[in-house]
């Protein structure tokens, strides 16, 4: 059962579109945007505990960040090629978050929300 989706990103180089899918338990399909071909389809072992209100490929698009939504506020980071988490890690706050992005000369990233930048 979908119920739509709740986030979307486009790779720098525009080669890469993911859509973030709400489902009991949500996931990520990327696509080609010219042939809108499936490439992958990212899905966390476990539940996350919200839908994924986010995300943004990093500058060199190996890696793609996703933020769930509340109660767990949870950032993870995708080595989407090999479609395996490399890192997670929840952020402590209890107002929502809804903006990630990559600074495309570096790794940096930034997420904000109602309280402010992380």
């Amino acid at each position: 059962d979908t119920r739509g989706i709740s986030a979307v990103a486009l790779s720098r180089d525009g080669r890469v579109l993911a859509l973030a899918q709400r489902k009991d338990r949500p996931f990520i399909a990327l696509w080609e945007p010219k042939s809108f071909r499936k490439r992958k389809v990212l899905q966390p072992d476990e539940p996350v505990g919200g839908d994924v209100v986010a995300m943004a490929f990093s500058g060199e698009t190996d890696i793609l960040a996703t933020l769930s939504d509340e109660p767990t506020h949870e950032l993870t980071l995708w080595n989407w090629v090999k479609g395996k988490v490399a890192s997670k890690v929840q952020i402590p706050t209890q107002a929502p978050l809804h903006t990630l992005v990559f600074d495309p000369q570096s790794s940096v990233l930034g997420a904000a929300g109602d309280s402010g930048l992380y």
